[in-house]
């Protein structure tokens, strides 16, 4: 019941937002500004592909398991789960670089041909845009990239400036815990929604 109470909260804020702009009262939101984008980094494409390849997992024990049940048998575990089939999944994932949901160029060679090219190819950040799209604005660089994304360094052609490199001294932290947030933004002023 909290969870649905949140989604409306939360849609609530979207409409009065939206009407706001509508009535020119709020500016619209820059959607190449930094604040409004986010970075998935490699453990969350991880989680990702876990816990898909772990649910057809669950699936197929249970149909396995339904399968000779039906058959009058019962089985041992051997039998029900086929523990390759994650293993199996996860390597031709990491292997081909194609990722859950249709993505593909995920998992990729690492270049060591020197110190340098591999930092680069570390903290390279992909746009998920096509690079046959005509979005010119997203390709430029954005004033909130300072300090955050190297304005030099990008693929030429097609490509240009959908792959662009976090810039050298830049680092994303997730260490920080939820309940050092709440305190701060408490402390700002922020009240909660009831």
């Amino acid at each position: 019941k909290q969870d649905r109470m949140a989604k409306a909260y939360n849609l609530c804020k979207m409409i009065k937002k939206f009407q706001m702009v509508s009535a020119g009262e709020i500016p619209v939101d820059d959607k190449d500004h930094y604040s409004n984008k986010r970075l998935k980094m490699s453990g969350d494409l991880l989680t990702d592909l876990f816990r898909v390849n772990f649910n057809m997992l669950i699936k197929d024990m249970l149909y396995n398991f339904q399968r000779i049940v039906k058959r009058g048998k019962f089985p041992s575990l051997r039998v029900v789960i086929r523990d390759k089939l994650l293993t199996q999944r996860i390597y031709s994932s990491m292997a081909t670089g194609s990722w859950v949901g249709g993505r593909k160029g995920i998992s990729q060679r690492i270049q060591r041909l020197n110190f340098l090219e591999t930092m680069s190819h570390l903290q390279r950040v992909v746009s998920p845009l096509s690079a046959t799209q005509e979005n010119f604005a997203a390709r430029e660089l954005h004033p909130t990239h300072l300090g955050r994304l190297c304005p030099i360094e990008t693929p030429e052609g097609t490509n240009i400036g959908l792959k662009k490199n976090l810039s050298l001294m830049a680092s994303v932290s997730q260490s920080v815990p939820d309940q050092d947030i709440i305190k701060v933004v408490r402390s700002m002023g922020l009240k909660e929604a009831k």
